[in-house]
């Protein structure tokens, strides 16, 4: 991660060409950034539906 930051502090830009289409790092990272946030929400909810239960 450090030198994706240090790649964009430089003014470069990073994409991932796929079947003829560019999706941008930057894209990448946020939608990584959102999954793993919902993956601790569920974890919170799991444990407080469980919890309730036991």
């Amino acid at each position: 991660m450090q030198c994706y930051k240090k790649l964009l502090s430089m003014g470069a830009k990073l994409a991932i060409y796929e079947e003829g289409r560019s999706i941008p790092i930057e894209m990448v990272k946020n939608l990584i950034e959102s999954i793993e946030g919902i993956e601790i929400d569920r974890e919170r909810i799991d444990n407080l539906t469980f919890d309730d239960f036991e």
